[in-house]
């Protein structure tokens, strides 16, 4: 999962940060989104064991646990939190900048996006265990 995408996913991740920097709007919502990038290590991580050839490692596995723990701490359990806070404070949104507003709806839409193409069937065969390397960057499956 890489290209188009990943460039304007960070390039909102960029605005959203310059937006609450210099507006002084929507910091708590901008760290809390931030918050959930906690995972960019081990799959990075994941990556460089891969080209190093060390699938077969230690390492690997337990990266990839570290992988699996991280994500769903970083992901799961702080994304409902965080859309309920959204849906309280939906009245306040009103008064961000409106190029704000534009932003968080592109990234809450590349989102889910992204959650769909971790979570297809067709990609999974089935199993959802199968699906995490469509997540985590290796679209060829384990």
């Amino acid at each position: 999962m890489g290209g188009p995408e990943m460039l304007l996913h960070h390039m909102g991740a960029l605005v959203s940060v310059l937006t609450a920097v210099t507006t002084g709007q929507g910091h708590m919502h901008t760290m809390w989104m931030l918050a959930t990038e906690f995972t960019t290590p081990f799959i990075d991580l994941r990556w460089w064991l891969d080209k190093a050839n060390l699938k077969s490692s230690r390492l690997y596995m337990y990266n990839g646990m570290a992988i699996f723990v991280s994500w769903v701490v970083a992901r799961l359990c702080i994304f409902p939190p965080f859309f309920y806070v959204v849906w309280q404070q939906r009245e306040q949104i009103s008064l961000v900048y409106p190029f704000a507003r534009a932003l968080r709806k592109c990234r809450g839409v590349m989102g889910a996006l992204f959650m769909s193409a971790c979570l297809a069937v067709s990609e999974c065969n089935g199993r959802l265990l199968r699906c995490a390397p469509v997540c985590f960057g290796n679209s060829h499956g384990p």
